[in-house]
């Protein structure tokens, strides 16, 4: 394994069996506490090993630009700004949309590993989404197909613009830090949990890189 306080230096000599990971932490500067990330080059194996069986759960996957990936999604939403708002429910309203695109497209239905941190204030879900034998070309396409997604929805399903509003839209950037399955953020209690065993398997079905990618690269263009 490799660490450093760098993310582009990990990234460049990433390969195969290895992925670039961030560990997230809390630090004191003075009288302020500061969040920060550590960088980490190493195999699923090796950071189960070293960081999560010990403890260490604020690991978030760097969704590297440059690699194929599962489709990826995130739905927030305030409970104190908008109360009685299930996060549930905006994903149960849009999944159909989501099934019925990829069923005409390549006559399959995903599968999803629905993953979930809500709190009494907050409600958050991540979700990935599995097609057998084919990957979104990089983060930027899964961007695409989300905004796709929510054209198509003003224009066809407007009845749902009020669940999609709170998909997250702001998280398909460059190298993307995507907190991982059975971890928190850095001074919460909230780990993202599907409700069945925490185990290593889970934990590595939940990834949106695969270590190996293979099959047909989907290319999504951008609604305009």
């Amino acid at each position: 394994m490799k660490e450093s306080q760098t993310l582009q230096p990990l990234l460049t000599v990433a390969r195969p069996p290895q992925s670039v990971y961030a560990r997230q932490f809390i630090f004191t500067k003075g009288n302020e506490k500061k969040l920060t990330y550590r960088f980490v080059l190493g195999t699923e194996r090796e950071l189960w090993d070293h960081f999560i069986q010990k403890g260490n759960r604020t690991i978030c996957e760097v969704i590297d630009a440059r690699k194929p990936c599962h489709l990826y999604i995130d739905i927030d939403v305030d409970l104190k700004k908008t109360p009685g708002i299930k996060v549930r429910e905006c994903w149960e309203a849009v999944r159909p949309v989501i099934d019925e695109h990829f069923q005409t497209l390549y006559e399959e239905t995903p599968d999803y590993i629905i993953m979930d941190s809500s709190s009494q204030t907050k409600g958050s879900l991540h979700a990935v989404v599995k097609l057998k034998g084919r990957l979104f070309t990089n983060a930027s396409h899964c961007g695409a197909y989300m905004r796709v997604l929510k054209q198509y929805i003003e224009v066809v399903r407007p009845e749902l613009q009020g669940a999609y509003q709170f998909f997250d839209l702001g998280i398909y950037t460059r190298n993307r830090l995507f907190r991982m399955l059975g971890n928190t953020k850095a001074g919460q209690d909230r780990y993202l949990t599907t409700g069945d065993p925490f185990t290593f398997e889970a934990w590595q079905a939940a990834r949106v890189c695969p270590v190996e990618a293979d099959g047909e690269l989907i290319v999504t263009l951008e609604p305009d």
